[in-house]
């Protein structure tokens, strides 16, 4: 059950940052635009870290003793699963420092567009990521278990 709620809350969040970074940038709103996705980042930290370090965890700790052949496999997704916690801290970084060179110098909004824009691509990239990751571990776990080995004598 608790898997379940993990991997809702989760989708829910990877749902509301999408919306967030899919809002076109109105002029003279990249304040509340930043805000919103701001917040958006902000609660999808929580559920990304709890299901990477819980439900992935066991997930990978369950697929390496079902099946030893898939070690490297298991490597490979923790190394992902570390890379898109990396990609998330940069990116919240990231949303906080335009917010800051925009609070500095409120004429800089024209400018600061472009930067955005790659931000809310790279913001999009991660939702995309994420969601991959999941279904690569969902694979990979099912293969564990499901994998036909040949025949036994």
């Amino acid at each position: 059950m608790a898997k379940l709620a993990h991997k809702q809350r989760l989708e829910a969040a990877l749902d509301v940052l999408e919306a967030a970074l899919e809002k076109p940038l109105v002029p003279g709103e990249l304040q509340s635009w930043l805000e919103y996705a701001g917040q958006a980042f902000s609660k999808l930290e929580d559920p990304l870290r709890a299901h990477i370090e819980q439900e992935h965890s066991q997930q990978f700790a369950d697929i390496s003793k079902q099946d030893a052949e898939m070690l490297q496999r298991v490597e490979q997704l923790r190394a992902v699963d570390q890379q898109l916690l990396e990609q998330y801290d940069r990116l919240a970084r990231q949303v906080d420092g335009i917010d800051t060179k925009l609070e500095e110098d409120h004429e800089t909004e024209t400018r600061l567009d472009p930067i955005v824009e790659r931000f809310a691509d790279h913001g999009l990239k991660l939702v995309i990521d994420i969601r991959k990751q999941e279904s690569a571990v969902t694979t990979w776990y099912l293969e564990a278990f499901q994998r036909d080995r040949g025949v036994a004598d």
